[in-house]
């Protein structure tokens, strides 16, 4: 009768084969089987339910956005030719303006978000409470039975009780960064992501430029999601 193999979560190598003048029943046969069924089940484990990867260890992976424009510009130039970095900054033309950027699609939902970033070039050094600035909003929508918009302003890292992190006080290019490394925040828990770059409080003579904002997120899945 037939006979049911029991599989091993391992990748059997090598896989045997029945040589000659061994003897022609199931048992030579199951040799080489089980090995199969073996690697069958270790490549089935690789996949999550979803059929996505499984990677051996949770990496961080990184998804650019160039400041060629944004969702809400407010009072930022686009692509001045006059200033550095041409045709791929944000220029302010208002003191302390925000430019908003929705990262919503650069974040699987089955990810951690471990930084946000913005690269700038202040257009003079200040004082702290002058800087630029990055701020992250997350929004949720609530049930599709009860909508309501809840929006919250994070804070991470060395941010301040208002969730900003500021300049370095230097007209350097640098990047802005909000550290959510000790407690990653899961792509899933929230309906939207905005990320807003604040300019300083002397822009409208000073200008700053806001070159790209960057997310990065670690998951232990190899997906399109």
């Amino acid at each position: 009768m037939p006979q049911n193999i029991t599989d091993v979560d391992v990748f059997t190598d090598p896989i045997v084969a029945p040589a000659d003048g061994d003897a022609l029943d199931a048992a030579s046969a199951l040799v080489g089987l089980q090995g199969l069924s073996n690697r069958t089940r270790n490549i089935d484990s690789r996949f999550d339910a979803d059929g996505q990867i499984i990677l051996p260890v949770s990496k961080i992976f990184q998804r650019y956005r160039a400041a060629l424009s944004c969702d809400d510009p407010g009072s930022w130039n686009q692509n001045n030719s006059g200033l550095p970095g041409a045709g791929n900054n944000l220029s302010s033309t208002v003191n302390g303006d925000k430019a908003w950027f929705d990262v919503t699609e650069s974040i699987p939902r089955q990810s951690d978000v471990v930084r946000v970033s913005a690269l700038v070039t202040p257009g003079i050094a200040r004082t702290p409470a002058n800087r630029m600035a990055i701020e992250m909003y997350v929004v949720d929508y609530g049930l599709a039975t009860s909508p309501v918009v809840t929006a919250t302003l994070l804070a991470a890292g060395d941010a301040t009780a208002t969730g900003h992190v500021s300049d370095d006080g230097t007209i350097n290019a640098q990047w802005l960064t909000l550290d959510f490394t000790g407690t990653p925040m899961p792509g899933s828990d929230f309906d939207a992501w905005t990320v807003s770059v604040i300019a300083g409080n002397d822009a409208a003579t000073n200008v700053d430029l806001i070159h790209a904002v960057l997310v990065e997120f670690q998951t232990d899945l190899l997906g399109n999601d």
